[in-house]
């Protein structure tokens, strides 16, 4: 079978798995009129306009729903309890609206001669819906303006799955399975190919070695080098990670409400976050904890695919080994990953990408189709659960397209291929071959240099397309989002980018540039560090926040350093000056040769240098633990609030709703809801003092129980106000207290002088306004 249609096939699968496709004999699409009945088509619009919807159904105790979406025109469906559910039209105001609030104009669509003759529980609801409108203006938003109707129409629906999981990731993983089957087949001895199995001579160690052949390499070794990576990454993540929200501003709640209860919540950034970690709510309230053990892992992978890489490259096993265990040790990574974070994923991903990429060459200097196609599979795999889970990995995403061009020889010829070995297995020696002999060297033949681009133009077309086709919708929706001010936006013009880099920076990235060895990871250095530098303030709300994005950009440095090495010239001048510095009757050298025979000298100055390295590694494993325990504590006081409100909260009865303060200004708290026994609609009440509430309308006549959350950021400057005109019209009972360490996570964002959660009953609402 030709690549092409291997290709076409490999797309045709990767569609039917991730666009759905009509049933036989369906009905034409709808049309995309919203005033028409027939009009339902949820992907029409934008995941801004899911997420204000659903934030209002929550907030009016009615399930409301966008279902479609035309130019500023929105269709919305209440389900009111007691009653069939109806439709809303929204659309700028005209005189024909039925009720106009503001901007907006709101018509029910039903067919009756007077609304007012419908059953109570449509009329309550609407009313309840129109003056959510008029109280949140700046909330409301179509998408019209961001993405073009065009371009809209032309993007596939996104798929509404009756089951979540990480389908793209799973065919990557398939992909990888079925190489390793290939890979352990052509490593299966024949009674024919005994002479093919003897190793061959090792040559001296550049920087950039040869990998050894399949045929050669033992198949256990690297499998067994794995798993040690991956359990010490697994171990040092496990013992000493957060284990609870790294989000800063009090957003770490949002995202694991948004995997254990809500997907709702996570609508302006796309459905990969919660496909990812579909496993999670089947836990219930340890769905959290889930969500952390399923990242650690993930994190941990990290590891194993740098080593993969540096192998994939042509490093030496013991210098491939240098950038896996920094990573595996590195305090930052090891932190994060027990937590809500997006960025351990990320990482894996881009790696992952990165790997199968330069595989892909690989396979393309041996002329291996198949295993071509499979690695491109498991590239497209990795891509598309990268773009689907947050912004954040959309540029480390296509970085990791580039690795395709760096396994390809022709594009460096001044530096050995580290694939060239690779292309062939060693030929037999000659049964009347003198052992003594050198062997000639294997023959390789020409690159295909128009060949090879046009694999490359086909391969990127191919990815291109499958992002497209699966993920396009999702990430236009998340451009309406970023359009519409929901998602942070910044300026990256040349004026803000030299005003927070200035020259020294530069200087650094130059001078690196010029350390790392081979040269070919000298453009992969300039691309990935200057994308670091340019992104890294959007993430500068904390430390740690930032230095978590770094680690996205920074893995190939360490590739770099771990290849680096003096040349024969510049060893030699070393000597020289230590022979200048050092007087010849101190060298250790001279010492063991006047005092021990040479094979004893020898042998003991291995021993020693063996046992510096070996304390040294013990000292920087040892010193890298301590720093990593340091960073733990203290912990930010979202994260201690988190932590005692999941406890408390987990004891209140089920018949009680939970009502807290979720906005202030600028600042954002999301309690872990998904606890509370009570997980019916409207049951959890997050309150916006940015503008005015009523708690009797919120609450309505007879409140029942209910237990009210005094969070953290009500001490804070921005929220006490607010918080207190809340509290003046409830009538509250103090049940519990923590006091709370102030620990910013973000800068600037403090919570006063005595932060603190209490939980109070609500035992009744007082007829007082704010």
């Amino acid at each position: 079978m030709s690549l092409v249609k291997r290709a076409f096939l490999a797309a045709a699968l990767l569609l039917a798995l991730g666009v759905p496709s009509p049933a036989p004999g369906a009905a034409p699409p709808p049309p995309t009129d919203p005033s028409s009945p027939a009009a339902v088509d949820p992907s029409l619009c934008a995941a801004s306009v899911h997420g204000w919807v659903a934030r209002a159904g929550t907030e009016i105790a009615v399930p409301a729903s966008a279902i479609a979406c035309t130019g500023d025109r929105v269709r919305i469906r209440l389900t009111p309890t007691g009653a069939p559910p109806f439709d809303v039209d929204m659309a700028p105001a005209t005189p024909r609206a039925f009720r106009t609030e503001g901007r907006w104009g709101l018509s029910p669509l039903l067919e009756v001669s007077d609304f007012r003759t419908t059953p109570l529980p449509r009329q309550h609801a609407f009313d309840a819906f129109c003056t959510w409108v008029a109280a949140h203006p700046d909330d409301i938003t179509t998408g019209a303006r961001a993405t073009p109707s065009f371009l809209r129409s032309a993007l596939p629906p996104i798929a509404h799955h009756a089951w979540r999981a990480p389908w793209a990731l799973l065919l990557a993983l398939l992909a990888l399975l079925a190489l390793f089957a290939l890979a352990f087949r052509a490593r299966r001895p024949s009674p024919s190919s005994d002479a093919s199995l003897a190793p061959s001579p090792a040559p001296s160690p550049p920087a950039l070695s040869s990998p050894p052949s399949p045929a050669s390499a033992p198949p256990r070794a690297p499998l067994r080098t794995a798993a040690a990576l991956f359990a010490l990454a697994l171990a040092l993540r496990c013992v000493l990670g957060l284990w609870g929200p790294l989000h800063v501003n009090g957003q770490g709640g949002l995202w694991v409400l948004a995997a254990t209860v809500d997907p709702s919540e996570l609508q302006h950034y796309g459905s990969g976050y919660v496909e990812l970690f579909s496993l999670v709510p089947a836990f219930g309230a340890s769905g959290d904890l889930t969500l952390f053990a399923l990242n650690t892992a993930l994190g941990a992978l990290s590891p194993v695919l740098l080593w993969a890489l540096a192998l994939r490259l042509g490093l030496t096993p013991r210098r491939a080994l240098v950038p896996a265990v920094l990573l595996a040790f590195d305090p930052i990574s090891v932190l994060t990953a027990a937590t809500e974070s997006y960025f351990p994923p990320i990482l894996t991903c881009a790696l992952l990408g990165a790997w199968s990429w330069l595989s892909a060459a690989h396979a393309a200097e041996r002329r291996r189709p198949l295993d071509i196609a499979l690695w491109t599979l498991a590239a497209a795999g990795a891509a598309i659960t990268a773009v689907r889970l947050h912004p954040a990995a959309w540029i480390p995403t296509a970085l990791s397209t580039t690795w395709l061009l760096l396994g390809f020889s022709w594009l460096h010829p001044a530096s050995p291929s580290a694939l060239s070995a690779l292309s062939a297995p060693p030929a037999p020696s000659p049964p009347s071959a003198s052992p003594s002999a050198p062997s000639a060297p294997p023959t390789r033949p020409p690159p295909r240099i128009a060949h090879h681009l046009g694999l490359i133009a086909l391969l990127g077309a191919f990815t291109a397309a499958t992002l497209w086709l699966t993920s396009g919708r999702a990430i236009v929706a998340t451009l309406d989002a970023i359009h519409a001010g929901h998602l942070s936006r910044v300026d990256l013009g040349p004026a803000a980018l030299w005003q927070h880099h200035r020259w020294p920076t530069w200087a650094l990235l130059l001078l690196l540039s010029l350390l790392v060895r081979p040269r070919r990871l000298v453009p992969m250095l300039w691309l990935y560090t200057a994308a670091d530098i340019l992104l890294r303030r959007v993430y500068g709300q904390s430390a740690l926040w930032q230095q978590s994005f770094d680690r996205l950009y920074l893995w190939p440095l360490l590739l770099g350093l771990a290849a680096a090495h003096l040349s024969p010239a510049h060893r030699d001048s070393a000597r020289t000056l230590l022979a200048r510095l050092l007087p010849a009757r101190l060298s250790p050298a001279r010492l063991l040769r006047e005092r021990l025979s040479p094979a004893r000298a020898r042998r003991l100055w291995r021993i020693g240098a063996r046992t510096t390295a070996l304390a040294a590694a013990l000292a920087a494993a040892a010193l890298a633990i301590a720093v990593t325990w340091r960073l733990r504590e203290p912990r930010t006081t979202d994260a201690q609030e988190y932590h005692w409100t999941r406890q408390a909260l987990a004891h209140v009865p089920p018949e009680c709703r939970v009502l807290y303060v979720g906005i202030a200004g600028r600042r954002n708290e999301f309690l872990p809801t998904f606890v509370v026994p009570n997980r019916a609609p409207g049951a959890s009440i997050r309150l916006d003092t940015r503008r005015p509430n009523l708690l009797g309308d919120v609450l309505g006549d007879a409140p029942g129980c209910v237990r009210y959350v005094r969070v953290a950021l009500c001490g804070s400057a921005e929220g006490a106000p607010g918080c207190d005109a809340i509290e003046r019209q409830l009538d509250l009972h103090l049940l519990e207290r923590r006091d709370h360490t102030s620990v910013e996570s973000y800068r600037g964002f403090s919570f006063g002088p005595d932060p603190h959660t209490a939980i109070f009953d609500v035992r009744g609402v007082r007829p007082s306004r704010p």
